[in-house]
């Protein structure tokens, strides 16, 4: 590889008015510092800059780690391909070649932001059909004939459960409110009368429902409370009373709970009245709004206070809440038991339809005692002939 002679009489198409030497790897290597200048020019980097984000790579600083010459090296080559351009256009470096791209402020429409929440569940329960018998308060001396329309309405909706309440009877009979020395505690009825007066409601009711066997539960009340409390002042006729009373409902497949007690269903819970930390009945005008909502963790379905109504309580957490449901009272309508005959009451007489799903209730449909009995009273002479008896038959 010789050199190469540059000058007038030489390679005249350089136009060179100096002689200059150079071998041709110099020649190489100049030529491929002025491409890659040009090339670094034209992707926008100016002539001058050594990184940063004030100051941007230049195109200096890029052939500079393209070809691994270094810096100073770099510019005194730089150097001499501009002043073999003085003599020649052949190796001018065009520096304008660089265009300062002024960035461009866009000013975007503001858009509000769509915010998706995602579902909290894909799947849901089967629906469970529940009929609730609310506080009956049977006694004897009643006419019991509504037992038979709330069978039939049973037998209508069907359902998968059957629930009674509590306070079916009454149990006047162990009332301690009035003594057995007053007047009126010696017009006090018998035990067994009390649980003869139950059989033949229950009868009128099975009567009714006809062929269908639901889950039955029965949640015992206060007014059941009286004669356990009785049987246990008088140790002498523990268990003779409430286990034939008891087996009047075992014996045709009902479950009990005690008092107090919650019996689930679906994750919805059935008690005859909910009690407070010190075992007291919650009570008020507003028990379902305010201490039983409060304090609930789950949906609960009660009576005791025979009114009708509901409350949706919303509770910390993402679509969580608790429903609390009375049922109310399935006496004749407009009755009123003796010791609430001077208090303003506003009870609600009827039963209770539930629909459970996912832990709650769904869907409420409390039924009129009235429109019970205009839908299925029977004239006298079409009911059965009753056969109340002095001894429990059952």
């Amino acid at each position: 590889m010789g050199d190469r002679v540059y000058g007038c009489n030489s390679i005249c198409e350089l136009g060179f008015a100096n002689v200059w030497l150079m071998d041709d790897k110099e020649w190489d290597e100049l030529k491929l510092i002025q491409e890659k200048l040009h090339e670094a020019l034209d992707k926008g980097y100016p002539p001058l800059g050594t990184g940063g984000p004030h100051n941007p790579k230049g195109a200096k600083k890029i052939v500079e780690e393209v070809t691994q010459i270094p810096r100073t090296t770099l510019q005194r080559k730089i150097d001499k391909i501009e002043k073999l351009a003085l003599e020649s256009s052949h190796w001018r470096i065009e520096w304008e070649r660089y265009k300062e791209v002024k960035p461009q402020i866009v000013i975007e429409e503001y858009k509000k932001p769509i915010i998706r929440i995602p579902a909290q569940r894909t799947t849901f329960s089967d629906p469970t059909k529940v009929f609730v018998i609310p506080d009956a308060h049977v006694s004897p001396e009643q006419d019991l004939e509504r037992f038979y329309w709330i069978g039939r309405q049973i037998k209508e909706y069907n359902p998968d459960h059957l629930v009674c309440i509590g306070d079916f009877c009454s149990f006047d009979s162990c009332s301690t409110f009035d003594k057995n020395h007053t007047v009126k505690g010696q017009k006090k009825p018998p035990i067994l009368a009390d649980i003869n007066a139950t059989k033949d409601a229950l009868e009128l009711l099975y009567e009714g429902m006809g062929d269908i066997n639901p889950i039955k539960h029965y949640t015992l009340g206060n007014h059941e409370m009286r004669l356990y409390k009785y049987e246990n002042e008088n140790k002498e006729v523990v268990g003779a009373f409430s286990q034939q009373y008891e087996r009047m409902f075992m014996s045709k497949g009902w479950g009990i709970s005690a008092y107090g007690e919650f019996h689930f269903i679906k994750g919805v819970a059935f008690v005859h009245v909910p009690l407070s930390e010190i075992g007291r009945e919650i009570g008020g005008k507003m028990a379902e709004a305010s201490q039983v909502s409060n304090g609930a963790t789950h949906d609960i379905v009660f009576g005791h206070s025979h009114r009708e109504r509901s409350w949706r309580a919303s509770k910390l957490g993402r679509g969580n809440y608790v429903k609390i449901v009375n049922v109310g009272t399935c006496m004749d309508y407009g009755h009123v038991e003796s010791y609430a005959k001077n208090s303003a009451n506003g009870w609600s007489y009827g039963v209770s339809q539930l629909l459970l799903a996912d832990g709650h209730v769904q869907g409420h449909n409390f039924i009129s005692m009235l429109e019970l009995k205009e839908k299925y009273e029977r004239k006298k002479d079409e009911r059965p002939n009753s056969n109340r008896t002095d001894e429990p038959n059952g």
